[in-house]
C-alpha cells in the first residue's frame, strides 16, 4: 500500500524510507531479544512518525 502512494506521488519517498526504517525497529524489538536502540534513534524516529502523521492529515484534510 505504502508503495503504491509514494510510487504515485501522493506521498514523498522520504516517508517511504521513514515507514521501512520504522518497521525494521518495529521487527527487531519484537523477534531479537537483544535488541537495544539508543534514546536519540528512537527519538528521532518518533518525530519522523509525527512528521508523518502531519503530513497524511494535509493529505486527507486537503490543507
Amino acid at each position: 500500500m505504502e508503495e503504491k502512494i509514494i510510487i504515485t506521488g501522493l506521498l514523498e519517498k522520504e516517508f517511504g524510507r521513514d515507514l521501512s526504517e520504522a518497521f525494521e525497529m518495529r521487527q527487531a524489538s519484537t523477534y531479537d531479544i537483544y535488541a537495544r536502540f539508543e534514546e536519540e534513534s528512537v527519538s528521532e524516529m518518533v518525530d519522523k512518525a509525527e512528521q508523518f502523521v502531519k503530513r497524511i492529515k494535509e493529505i486527507v484534510l486537503g490543507d
